[in-house]
């Protein structure tokens, strides 16, 4: 009896020793709030399409030189051309027609968020006028933006 006693007092051992191991933590903690605000993020697409939007029926005049060229058609601009998450206007790049880029519109950047959010990424608005993204900051320095006239 001896014998079974050690096995079994061995394999509670090893046992408990396991589970130890597997208490520890081995990830770090997931940022506090996951993925951060997902209704700013969707509030500032929504407001970067509205942009596109306005961007598009000021360009049946002439580029837009600034938000007062948008102003006419937006309501409440003033909210519209701001970022719900940082509070900071949209960087705009001003004077452009989009049919003229040298690059695809779909992939150059025309408008986005100031500042990165607490994950590192930012919502940009595509100079197709339509398309938004939510790009990590190393898209964000490698993705081509428009450049004003």
């Amino acid at each position: 009896m001896s014998v079974r006693f050690a096995k079994w007092t061995t394999a509670c051992v090893v046992m408990l020793g396991l589970i130890a191991c597997g208490c520890g933590q081995t990830n770090p903690a997931p940022k506090r709030g996951g993925i951060g605000r997902l209704d700013l993020r969707i509030k500032s697409e929504a407001n970067l399409r509205q942009i596109g939007v306005a961007y598009q029926a000021a360009l049946t005049t002439s580029p837009p030189r600034g938000p007062e060229d948008l102003k006419a058609y937006l309501d409440n601009a003033e909210r519209i051309l701001t970022s719900p998450r940082d509070k900071k206007p949209y960087q705009i790049v001003w004077g452009v027609d989009p049919s003229r880029l040298s690059t695809p519109t779909a992939e150059t950047i025309i408008a986005w968020e100031q500042t990165p959010d607490q994950d590192g990424g930012r919502v940009v608005l595509m100079a197709d006028m339509h398309t938004c993204k939510y790009l990590t900051e190393g898209e964000f320095a490698s993705t081509t933006k428009a450049k004003g006239n």
